[in-house]
């Protein structure tokens, strides 16, 4: 071990007594790691009333907006790809674009799949093998770890040199909470659902503040923010 606390099988230990730290130890361990470490990127797109899908799942409404954007266009999704090394997906979401019938598959990057099915990998490797995608490129979260902790992971395996994209709604949600979002980019579309399954609603841990650091529109309708947040 070095000066600071090291981990040892998913704890967090001290160098010299080798034993468990208190949680206060280990928040502010992993605190003062993730100052440092890879960014939480989020980059998604929901209505003008802040929905991302119908109350169903569906997201009909934003494949019918989509017609609009011009041909080459992709509201700086390409763009988006140079940003990240790694994608956190909740099991969710995964679930619902694996079931799409693409013909291609939309991530280039390593995806880990947020769950708490320990047998997750093993009936993925059972299925019908993704689109341009092999099967290693998608891990899942280990059992009994942090959100923290899996940030902390994903550096140590990926180093510091991009950011993680954090995908899905509740995945989104959690990672907002526990402070762990440090970029955020919101697509609306030209579209009011009135009812829905909302992005922000439900989220706890108090205000946080935000920087408006980019906004766009495009003649299609579509208006999209980025936003930094503060430190806690």
């Amino acid at each position: 071990f070095n000066s600071s606390p090291g981990l040892r099988f998913g704890l967090v230990v001290d160098k010299d007594s080798a034993c468990p730290l208190s949680v206060e130890h280990i928040q502010a361990w992993l605190a003062q790691r993730l100052d440092q470490s890879m960014p939480g990127l989020v980059f998604i797109c929901t209505s003008m009333d802040g929905f991302i899908a119908r109350e169903n799942g569906e997201i009909d409404w934003l494949d019918e907006a989509n017609k609009a954007i011009p041909a080459g266009d992709d509201l700086g999704w390409t763009a988006f790809q140079h940003k990240y090394s790694v994608i956190i997906m909740g099991r969710k979401s995964f679930e619902k674009v694996r079931a799409m019938p693409l013909a291609a598959w939309p991530y280039h990057k390593p995806i880990v799949v947020l769950t708490r099915n320990a047998h997750f990998l093993q009936e993925e490797q059972k299925r019908k093998p993704l689109p341009d995608s092999p099967l290693q490129k998608v891990s899942q979260s280990l059992p009994c770890e942090s959100l923290q902790q899996l940030m902390v992971r994903l550096e140590a395996e990926y180093g510091k040199t991009a950011g993680i994209y954090i995908d899905g709604g509740e995945t989104i949600r959690a990672f907002l909470e526990e402070g762990l979002v440090q970029e955020m980019t919101v697509t609306l579309a030209p579209v009011l659902l009135g009812r829905g399954l909302p992005l922000f609603a439900g989220l706890s841990g108090g205000d946080r503040k935000v920087d408006l650091v980019l906004s766009k529109s495009w003649p299609c309708g579509f208006v999209q923010n980025t936003f930094r947040f503060a430190s806690a």
